[in-house]
C-alpha cells in the first residue's frame, strides 16, 4: 500500500483520519494526487471513504480560481491521468 493510502487507514467511520495531512501532501505533490484518487477504489472503506473527502478538499483548494465546472473537470481528469 503507498505510503499516503497509509495515512488514511485506521480507526472509525466518524473521523477524517489524517486526510487533512494527505490534503497538503498532495498540494505539495501534484503527482500524489493519482494515488489517493485510485484510493476511492480500495477494498478499505475508510480509505475509500477517506480518498474521496481528500480529493474534494484538494479539488476545492487547488480549483479556488477556476471559473467554470468544465475547468473543473477537465483539471480532475488531468490529475487522475498523472502516472
Amino acid at each position: 500500500m503507498h505510503e499516503i493510502l497509509q495515512k488514511l487507514t485506521g480507526g472509525d467511520f466518524r473521523s477524517i483520519g489524517r486526510s487533512e495531512e494527505v490534503v497538503e501532501d498532495v498540494i505539495h505533490d501534484p503527482s500524489l494526487f493519482a494515488v489517493v484518487f485510485h484510493g476511492m477504489l480500495s477494498d478499505d472503506p475508510l480509505i475509500r471513504m477517506r480518498s474521496a473527502d481528500a480529493i474534494e478538499k484538494i479539488t476545492s483548494a487547488t480549483c479556488a480560481t477556476t471559473a467554470t465546472s468544465a475547468t473543473k473537470s477537465k483539471q480532475i481528469y488531468q490529475f487522475a491521468c498523472l502516472p
